[in-house]
């Protein structure tokens, strides 16, 4: 199950039904789309947030990486396939 408010480059809330056995987490998951998960990522790390895995290529087309927020709790950062396309391409201005 999945529901979205807003559209292309707005809000977003997930709510994904899968077997028990791959559930992380009892607590919900954060997920942001930033513009370069790498960068993102990288920046992160410098400033003293655990990583915990990432960034990797996603199958269904993602860049994600995993951290842990000040309490602990698991986070998710990713930038879209298309995202990334987007920003190796050069500008058509």
């Amino acid at each position: 199950m999945y529901i979205a408010v807003g559209g292309n480059g707005g809000f977003a809330i997930g709510i994904e039904q899968v077997a028990a056995d791959r559930v992380s987490s009892q607590e919900p998951e954060l997920t942001v789309r930033v513009a370069d998960v790498d960068a993102v990522a990288r920046r992160l790390r410098e400033l003293g947030v655990m990583i915990t895995e990432g960034p990797v290529d996603q199958p269904w087309g993602a860049r994600h990486a995993w951290l842990l927020d000040p309490d602990g709790r698991r986070m998710s950062i990713y930038s879209s396939a298309q995202t990334i396309m987007d920003a190796d391409s050069p500008s058509v201005d």
